[in-house]
């Protein structure tokens, strides 16, 4: 599957407080934890947090879609 950038929006990644949002959270979480990730078509926003963890040079156990 290829999705191009230009299609996905910027999300807010800290709030004012400094706290994460979800998107950081959930891409920091599965990073940590060492995740399998196997989201169903519903959740293909998921494909920025691997662009998220890109960025930070993180590697993911395993990645896959249900489509």
């Amino acid at each position: 599957m290829s999705v191009s950038t230009s299609v996905i929006d910027d999300k807010v990644l800290l709030k004012a407080d400094g706290m994460p949002t979800y998107h950081l959270a959930r891409g920091s979480g599965d990073h940590l934890m060492k995740s399998r990730m196997v989201p169903g078509e519903e959740w293909l926003q998921a494909l920025r947090h691997v662009l998220y963890g890109n960025t930070f040079a993180w590697k993911y156990a395993e990645w896959a879609h249900l489509l």
